[in-house]
């Protein structure tokens, strides 16, 4: 708002089979505050530069320890229920509050809270081979679900398995090295089971 940031979610992103196309998010991400502030500042700069109108701003940066470098700014939300996530690891209320300036609506003040105990995951499920679907087994991790949202079944098939989904889950964790640990172990299992050809 007037070229500052008044809300901001940040988050780590995975990639597995295809390279292009994000597999997932956790929250904290594992930027330090110092490149955080400085995404921060070069946000604002970029808005004072191109003058831009309150509202949504979606960036997208490479993680290099000591600094970063932006590869994306865009007007648009992210995909893959990412609004969700946000509401879920911010306290704030992220997809009203997103859509206000474009409607004329007062955006609500953010308490830019950093919530260092909770340790969230947002991922996609994505089939290894296309085929046919034999099942959805998501049981080596159950005691992390927090929430899913399935909308392919067994017996339905997948034509391009590099870009389709069958659906998200939303994991909760205990600490970040947990997290971290079921997240590397996720992008290996099969999760989404095919039929044999």
């Amino acid at each position: 708002k007037n070229k500052k940031i008044i809300f901001s979610c940040h988050d780590d992103e995975y990639y597995w089979e295809n390279k292009f196309l994000v597999g997932g998010t956790s929250y904290p991400s594992s930027m330090n505050s110092v490149v955080l502030q400085q995404i921060k500042s070069d946000i604002e700069k970029i808005a004072v530069e191109l003058e831009l109108s309150d509202g949504l701003l979606h960036v997208q940066v490479i993680n290099l320890g000591h600094s970063s470098v932006i590869s994306e700014v865009t007007r648009r939300t992210p995909g893959d229920l990412y609004l969700t996530f946000a509401d879920k690891t911010s306290e704030y209320d992220y997809i009203p509050n997103s859509i206000y300036p474009y409607i004329g609506k007062k955006v609500k003040p953010s308490k830019l809270v950093d919530n260092g105990d909770l340790f969230y995951s947002r991922i996609c499920l994505h089939p290894q081979k296309n085929g046919r679907i034999k099942e959805i087994d998501l049981t080596l991790f159950d005691r992390f679900i927090d929430e899913t949202f399935i909308w392919m079944k067994p017996g339905e098939y997948i034509g391009d398995c590099e870009n389709e989904k069958v659906g998200i889950v939303f994991f909760k964790f205990n600490n970040f090295t947990e997290m971290k640990r079921v997240i590397s172990s996720f992008s290996h299992a099969e999760i989404v089971i095919m039929e044999d050809e």
